[in-house]
């Protein structure tokens, strides 16, 4: 539960880093073979901008471990979950990430392997950091998702609702 942030973040990093190339490079060759939504990559731009993601990806490791974490802690304290302090959900967020993101190195599946099972070790683990039923961190885990995907859902609705008003008034 404590220990501090440094060895944490490190290991998520080096594992975090480490699937984030490998699916960076999938996904240029991926594009390299198939084309790119984005226009073209091909040539000296798409390596510049393979290149360029490569060496700002331990910032996106870091980005994203530092909001997932605060977000998943504000969650646990709004489901009454978080009997420790950010420093506990912040630990168990960085040694399950850096423990399934090397998964990524597996090709087709290993990104979608390392989520799921991602998601299960939040679920243990901040159960067990912070003393609570696994249903209450399975909430916490959840509740972004469900918020997200929900307002997303409200929003397209929305927005089917007010296209088709319009087009009833022309």
């Amino acid at each position: 539960r404590e220990g501090g942030l440094g060895e944490p973040l490190l290991f998520a990093l080096i594992g975090g880093t480490s699937g984030l190339i490998a699916n960076f490079v999938y996904r240029f060759g991926m594009m390299a073979v198939g084309g790119s939504p984005f226009g073209n990559t091909e040539g000296s731009w798409g390596a510049l901008w393979m290149l360029c993601l490569i060496i700002l990806s331990p910032l996106f490791v870091i980005a994203v471990l530092f909001l997932s974490a605060g977000l998943i802690h504000v969650c646990l304290m709004m489901v009454g979950g978080a009997r420790h302090k950010f420093e506990t959900t912040f630990r168990v967020i960085c040694f399950s990430a850096g423990s399934v993101n090397p998964l990524q190195l597996v090709p087709v599946c290993g990104g979608l392997v390392a989520g799921v099972w991602g998601l299960v070790l939040y679920c243990i683990g901040l159960g067990r950091a912070h003393e609570i039923d696994t249903g209450r961190a399975m909430l916490a885990v959840f509740l972004p998702i469900v918020i997200c995907c929900g307002g997303g859902i409200l929003l397209a609705a929305l927005a089917g609702g007010l296209g088709a008003l319009s087009h009833a008034w022309h």
